[in-house]
């Protein structure tokens, strides 16, 4: 009884085979291809920082976070909460009349 609960193995033919291995190996390409260009658009954000900027989030907590996985969007996340959080002090007129545009 406990035989017919097991997983049986499955058997690719050799076309089946060969389709696998080169699915495999594009996907495997992508993904190192994505990892390239993702550090790069990283850098160059980055490099747009001012020395204001960058010193603000060198000091957030998320910031060693997001500088060790090199994520863009994560970068961008973090670029928005601190812009955003010196909007609210900056323009806080501004904030009330959002909804009123958004509406």
């Amino acid at each position: 009884m406990a035989d017919s609960l097991s997983p049986k193995p499955i058997e690719l033919s050799s076309n089946q085979q060969t389709a696998h291995n080169a699915k495999v190996k594009d996907y495997n390409t992508r993904v190192s291809v994505l990892d390239k260009y993702r550090v790069q658009v990283y850098e160059i954000i980055k490099g747009q920082f001012t020395d204001r900027l960058l010193h603000k989030m060198e000091k957030d907590p998320d910031w060693k976070s997001v500088q060790s996985s090199q994520q863009p969007l994560g970068l961008y996340q973090l670029i928005e909460k601190l812009t955003l959080s010196h909007t609210d002090d900056t323009y806080p007129y501004l904030l009330g009349s959002i909804p009123f545009f958004l509406s």
